[in-house]
Parts: structure tokens; C-alpha cells; sequence
């Protein structure tokens, strides 16, 4: 039978990296554009992480006797009055994982934007680039290096 504490051990780590993603999403409201895609790779990273976390957790939950209510706690189904005290623990380590989600949710709408402004701002550059003066001599002299490397004969 597995232990409570193994789970709540497991929660906690858990917590801890989705603090941390926490962090790099809130870096990235304000960070230079070149740390964005740094920030997005460490994020994708803590997901990694907590996804096995969660594969860990479901295997210790099905493994306990307190199977069912283990599963209302951690989806957050559970009234805190029905609650064990022996399972206390776990509730207190779910809300504070929810907690942390809750906040998450907003910043990762914001972060999300920046990554949009800068992707169309990026893009506009782009355009404007390419429609100068510097773009038009550029596509005429790589129309006329083609024309060079011809031979008299054809493109045989």
C-alpha cells in the first residue's frame, strides 16, 4: 500500500515546478524578445516534468486504499468537512497547487499575447524588408547571377 506522505511528497514537487513555470511565464510578460524562446524551452521542459509527476501520482493513488477520495481531493470535488484527517495532508497540498494554477491561467493569457505581438511585429518587419529599395536590387541581382552561370548552349 503506498504511503500518504509519498503522495504528498509527490504534490509538493509537483507545486514546485508549476511555480517555477509560473516564473518563466511572468518573465516573459517583460523579458527581452531574444530570452522568449529560452523561457518557452524551459516551460516545455516543467511540463515534461510535471506530466510525469502526474503519471507517478496516479499510479501511488490507484495503489492506495483511499482510492476514491484521494481522486475527488485531487480533481478538487471534494468538501473539505467530508475529508479524513488523515488525508488533510493531500487537500492542503491540492489547494495549494490550484492556487497556484488559478493565478497561472491569467499570466499565461498575457504571455501568450506578447508571443503574438512580437510574432506579427516580427512579420511586419519582414514586409517591410522585403518591399524596399535594398529588396528590389536584391531580387535583380540575384536574377542577374542566374543569368551568369548560363552557358551559351542552354541548360543542358
Amino acid at each position: 500500500m503506498t504511503s500518504l506522505l509519498q503522495i504528498q511528497e509527490v504534490l509538493q514537487k509537483k507545486q514546485q515546478y508549476l511555480t517555477q513555470f509560473e516564473e518563466a511565464t511572468q518573465q516573459m510578460l517583460f523579458c527581452p524578445i531574444e530570452q522568449l524562446e529560452d523561457l518557452v524551452s524551459e516551460r516545455q521542459r516543467l511540463i515534461e516534468k510535471m506530466d510525469d509527476l502526474e503519471k507517478n501520482l496516479d499510479a501511488l493513488c490507484r495503489e492506495n486504499a483511499d482510492q476514491v477520495l484521494l481522486s475527488l481531493i485531487l480533481t478538487g470535488k471534494g468538501d473539505a468537512g467530508e475529508i479524513p484527517e488523515r488525508l488533510q495532508p493531500i487537500y492542503e497540498e491540492a489547494i495549494k497547487i490550484r492556487t497556484v494554477a488559478s493565478r497561472l491561467r491569467q499570466s499565461d493569457r498575457q504571455a501568450s499575447l506578447r508571443l503574438k505581438t512580437e510574432q506579427k511585429r516580427v512579420l511586419k518587419k519582414i514586409k517591410e524588408m522585403n518591399q524596399g529599395a535594398n529588396a528590389k536590387a536584391a531580387r535583380f541581382y540575384s536574377n542577374a547571377g542566374t543569368a551568369e552561370s548560363r552557358s551559351r548552349l542552354g541548360n543542358a
